[in-house]
């Protein structure tokens, strides 16, 4: 819990405080243009096939801040996914982002919604991220953090690390993304390894990105253009908390099936419909 206060408090310091560093009517914009993204992911997750695509777009409102919408639709660990989110940013690409996201995911007839705040401080080399927020939905509601840290090893290759916790269920996310310096800088490839704990789920993704917009370096995308969409993230908790809903009852008699009998209990026996213990 003090961990928890000093992260949403370290957030908030440094997101008021950007918008007063610089001057927001010089620079740069905050999206440099209308633009948008499509990847293709696939791999594992808990044992099980997962693959996905999500889309984004993002587009200037003014010159000091921005708005995007991502999309997902997929499959993680045997349970098909489908989910909406929206940013609305203000940000200058050589200082930081500072703005309010809002997604819902659907997932196995039930639903996750999120809303909060996220931020970004940008150095050299260096871009540090962070949000928090309120999760509401069918299974699961609390308060979300993270925290995340990306290294440009070069404009076109960056290494990241991300880890996030809700209500006791942390995930915890290395990952790689390189865009091939070639003639045409529209896309990059990407895999992440995920470690999750509690009902987070593990996994080991890999794909490749389009941009659709000008050509620039990655690490220009990753501060010009659009923020980052983590529908897909978010699906790993999604995931655990469907098989926390389909968890054993305490007692045999609360059994609402055969197969709950079964699975759940030793020494019982399913007959006139009921769960019956027999020692």
């Amino acid at each position: 819990m003090r961990s928890k206060s000093l992260f949403i408090g370290m957030l908030s310091a440094i997101c008021v405080s950007l918008p007063f560093t610089i001057s927001v009517a010089e620079g740069l914009p905050a999206v440099s243009d209308t633009n948008s993204k499509i990847s293709v992911l696939g791999g594992r997750a808990d044992s099980e096939t997962a693959l996905g695509i999500t889309g984004s777009i993002a587009t200037p409102l003014g010159h000091s801040y921005g708005l995007q919408l991502d999309g997902l639709i997929g499959n993680l660990g045997g349970s098909g996914a489908g989910g909406l989110g929206a940013h609305l940013f203000w940000r200058d690409p050589e200082t930081g982002m500072f703005g309010i996201t809002a997604s819902k995911l659907h997932q196995n007839d039930s639903d996750l919604n999120r809303i909060g705040f996220e931020g970004e401080y940008y150095s050299d080399v260096f871009t540090f991220s962070g949000m928090a927020g309120r999760q509401t939905g069918d299974l699961e509601s609390g308060t979300y953090f993270g925290l995340s840290a990306r290294y440009y090893a070069n404009d076109s290759l960056a290494f990241s690390g991300y880890g996030e916790s809700i209500s006791g269920d942390s995930l915890y996310t290395l990952g790689v993304e390189w865009q091939p310096n070639s003639t045409q800088k529209n896309i990059s490839y990407f895999v992440n390894a995920s470690a999750g704990s509690g009902d987070a789920a593990d996994s080991v993704i890999a794909g490749f990105r389009f941009y659709l917009g000008k050509n620039k370096s990655l690490k220009r995308r990753h501060r010009e253009d659009d923020p980052e969409n983590n529908l897909f993230r978010v699906s790993h908790f999604r995931n655990g908390q469907q098989q926390t809903a389909n968890q054993c009852p305490k007692a045999p008699s609360e059994a609402k099936n055969e197969e709950e009998c079964y699975r759940c209990f030793k020494y019982v026996v399913w007959a006139k419909d009921r769960c019956w213990d027999e020692r």
